[in-house]
């Protein structure tokens, strides 16, 4: 097998920076809470999807697809679960909408403090379906060219660092002051378009677990 060598880097890097920034729960995820709840809510929730990502590392040299493969209910389990908790999302920012509760600049409406948003990034990398086919595909082939425990880690720590300044970075500029004060101004129409968005996520899900559970 072909080692890892700077150019297989290289390739990984650039190959893991646009699935990170195709629109997906995550990404949609670290939008939300920066613009509705601030900077610092967003760096619990981007650390909540660093340790998702971890967790998908890890399971991929374990044999991720190997798993998928020999036991397809597996899957079909995990993606019920996912479509179930993105739909637990989506309809959650939707009744907000009916509360009416709103927001400022200086004060947020969401309870929990930032151990919620951390556990809302990490359930929320857990159930995101690009993150299960890239791990146990596209990444999967990365991993086979890896022979030492050292290299692994240097893998796991490069892209979990990665993933991470991406999501710091978006973060740090939608939760700045006009980006947040657009978003207050117009909060029901794009909670309500983001809300959609994660429905229709899980909704892509399920429709995806039917048609395995039908071929």
């Amino acid at each position: 097998k072909e080692k890892m060598n700077p150019l297989m880097i290289l390739t990984l890097a650039v190959t893991h920076f646009f699935v990170l920034i195709v629109p997906s729960p995550d990404i949609l995820l670290i939008l939300r809470t920066s613009l509705a709840s601030g900077y610092k809510e967003a760096i619990a929730a981007s650390l909540g999807v660093g340790c998702g990502i971890v967790i998908w590392i890890f399971l991929t040299v374990l044999g991720l697809n190997a798993l998928f493969l020999a036991f397809p209910a597996i899957q079909i389990l995990l993606m019920i679960t996912s479509s179930l908790y993105l739909l637990y999302l989506g309809v959650g920012i939707l009744r907000s909408l009916k509360s009416g509760s709103s927001l400022n600049l200086n004060g947020k409406a969401t309870k929990g403090g930032l151990r919620k948003f951390f556990i809302t990034g990490f359930f929320t990398n857990l159930s995101n379906p690009k993150a299960v086919l890239y791990f146990a595909s596209v990444f999967s082939v990365f991993v086979s060219s890896l022979d030492s425990l050292w290299q692994l880690l240097g893998v796991a720590f490069f892209i979990s660092f990665e993933s991470l300044c991406v999501f710091l970075l978006v973060g740090k500029i939608f939760s700045s002051k006009k980006p947040r004060e657009i978003f207050l101004n117009n909060q029901k129409i794009l909670d309500a378009v983001c809300g959609a968005i994660f429905i229709v996520f899980a909704l892509l899900i399920a429709y995806e677990c039917y048609q395995k559970i039908q071929g």
